[in-house]
């Protein structure tokens, strides 16, 4: 979600709190920046995310932010230095924005849905991965009777040579364990350098989606992952 943003400015040169421009804001940031109200409590407050997650602003002082949570607490988030004025209000609410997503190692570009491949390269790679899991899935898949032994005819000596079938049947279970370790560490390392920083909920759906889908095709998630974003970026500008 983008900072909060400007709000209608009230004629009078010195408002209160009960002017229509601080009641805008306070309506505003309710409605449609309660992540940043999160932000402000788990940064300033050090309130848990589970807790900030049903943040709702109360007050807007010159000296400070009054937020309350769904656990009946009351929060109270200094602005230092003290607005000289509510027609700072804006600006200092977006200078806080940015200051608690660099705390909090958040970016502001969020993705809230899984993209599956779409790219030609994409969706061959993905297909290489998938079909080299299932072959290594069992190893009397690569021996006689098996699938991939009589739909890739490894034992005619035709394309292969035929002691390669034996070979990839010993091999199996190390070639299985490794790429499933390999593509698992990657699939954790997107959760916690990609998917956590771009707001994709764990346990959602989307979440589901990239992780699953690492696991099968390894770096490509990232590829893909990062294409989504440079894309999501380019629309905000």
């Amino acid at each position: 979600m983008s900072p909060p943003q400007q709000q209608p400015q009230s004629s009078s040169p010195s408002p209160t709190p009960s002017n229509n421009g601080i009641s805008f804001t306070i309506t505003h940031m309710n409605a449609n920046h309660q992540d940043s109200l999160s932000y402000y409590l788990r940064v300033y407050n050090g309130v848990s995310a589970g807790e900030a997650s049903t943040a709702t602003l109360e007050t807007i002082t010159l000296s400070d932010l009054v937020i309350r949570t769904a656990d009946k607490n009351r929060y109270t988030v200094p602005l230092d230095p003290p607005l000289q004025s509510f027609s700072e209000t804006r600006a200092r609410l977006v200078a806080m924005h940015k200051d608690c997503l660099d705390k909090l190692g958040l970016s502001d570009i969020k993705i809230t849905t899984y993209h599956a491949p779409s790219r030609p390269s994409e969706v061959i790679t993905f297909l290489v991965c998938l079909s080299g899991i299932l072959a290594f899935s069992r190893r009397a898949n690569l021996l006689p009777g098996g699938w991939v032994y009589e739909g890739l005819r490894l034992g005619s000596g035709w394309w292969w040579p035929r002691w390669f079938a034996a070979f990839c049947a010993s091999m199996q279970p190390a070639v299985l364990t490794f790429v499933l370790v390999v593509h698992a560490f990657e699939a954790a390392m997107l959760a916690y350098t990609r998917l956590r920083k771009h707001g994709v909920a764990l346990g959602s759906g989307a979440w589901w989606g990239w992780v699953l889908s690492t696991i099968i095709e390894g770096y490509g998630g990232f590829q893909r992952f990062d294409r989504v974003v440079r894309e999501e970026e380019a629309k905000k500008k």
